[in-house]
């Protein structure tokens, strides 16, 4: 599901993973942990193992996973400041607008439905699509042109 301003309203809670290569992935959340009285921004990158089976990094690990340069990285450096941080209505509508960024870049899976975590077998089936960059366009085949040939005359 596609996060828009018309979507998400009035600081509405979520959590949502970014695929950025096969193995990492980076989430953005916006919830209410526990008995807290309002939602807190976070985010958390993870590189899973090669079986897929647990993470060989995790948790706050944003600067060592996060590519320099890329749209997930432009995203933490701008945003880590705000981090267990509550959004009031102008910050939330602009990170909203950057994530739309990182949907057009990424692979995402957003949960509307704010919960405490994203469980790990869903990273794991998220982990397993191919990334958006490595997905090449379908080639379409060209239409062959004859020419016509000129006749020559019978001598």
């Amino acid at each position: 599901m596609k996060i828009t301003k018309d979507k998400l309203v009035d600081n509405q809670e979520f959590h949502s993973m970014y695929q950025l290569t096969k193995n990492i992935i980076f989430e953005v959340n916006y919830y209410t942990l526990g008995s807290n009285k309002h939602a807190n921004f976070t985010t958390n990158a993870g590189l899973l193992n090669r079986p897929k089976s647990d993470y060989n990094q995790c948790g706050q690990a944003q600067e060592s996973l996060l590519p320099e340069g890329s749209e997930a990285r432009a995203f933490y450096d701008k945003w880590d400041k705000l981090h267990l941080s509550d959004l009031d209505e102008k910050q939330y509508n602009a990170m909203i607008e950057d994530l739309n960024v990182l949907m057009e870049k990424y692979n995402v899976e957003l949960y509307d439905n704010a919960r405490d975590s994203i469980p790990f077998y869903e990273v794991v089936d998220f982990s397993k699509q191919t990334p958006k960059d490595k997905i090449k366009p379908k080639r379409v085949a060209k239409a062959k042109t004859t020419t016509k040939s000129k006749a020559r005359p019978v001598s």
